[in-house]
């Protein structure tokens, strides 16, 4: 356990040379009393330890337990169609936690956090509009003290549920849009004429290369 946690250590030290920033990354202790404690995750109240660390680096592509989100719906089916297929439907997901206001909670099952939309992280959190939830399960034990927050997949958490009401009230409420992929030009041509492309998604080179590309070259079918 020492060895991995020097390890995880040492490749946050060569993130934080390659972009010249530093994280908060809470200790190993301070992670053990955030996980034993039942109302860090429930309320909310107690921010989720190393968040804006987690949201940098699943905007690279590095495994984080966040599901990423956006709150623009011309981002999102940016992402939906970018490498949709002709023969293929695509697929925009909604998501909204309280649409009554409030939520109730249950130590016996899992539950869904959301963060952001202020979040010190990435850039591209700020460009893509994005907001984050992250799933989590308290698994008690019969030893009280060793039961703590693990994290969950969101489609077990989706896939566990019988429907969205749950003692009358309806919260995390999940739509599912189906679009044929035959639409690709179509829309990638659209959100290109509000500057919704590549380029000012992700602002790279190679993406300056994709977003000229296109509009050269065509999106195609």
């Amino acid at each position: 356990m020492e060895r991995k946690i020097r390890l995880a250590k040492w490749e946050d030290f060569e993130i934080e040379v390659f972009i010249k920033s530093t994280w908060d990354i809470p200790s190993s202790r301070e992670i053990n009393d955030w996980c034993y404690n039942y109302d860090a995750h429930r309320t909310g109240e107690i921010p989720m330890l190393g968040s804006e660390y987690l949201a940098h680096l699943r905007h690279n592509g590095f495994p984080s337990p966040l599901m990423d989100w956006t709150s623009s719906p011309y981002v999102a089916a940016y992402f939906a169609f970018s490498k949709a297929l002709a023969e293929k439907a695509v697929a925009i997901f909604i998501y909204c936690e309280w649409p009554d206001g409030f939520k109730l909670a249950s130590n016996a099952e899992p539950q869904i956090r959301t963060l952001g939309p202020y979040v010190k992280t990435h850039r591209r959190h700020f460009l893509q509009k994005s907001r984050y939830t992250v799933c989590g399960q308290f698994e008690s034990q019969d030893d009280p003290a060793q039961s703590q927050w693990r994290f969950m997949s969101h489609q077990t958490f989706f896939e566990r549920r019988i429907g969205p009401n749950i003692d009358g009230l309806t919260q995390d409420a999940l739509w599912k849009i189906t679009i044929p992929g035959s639409e690709r030009g179509k829309v990638m041509d659209y959100l290109n004429q509000y500057n919704i492309n590549a380029f000012s998604l992700f602002d790279n080179e190679e993406s300056l290369m994709e977003m000229l590309a296109n509009q050269e070259i065509g999106f195609g079918a």
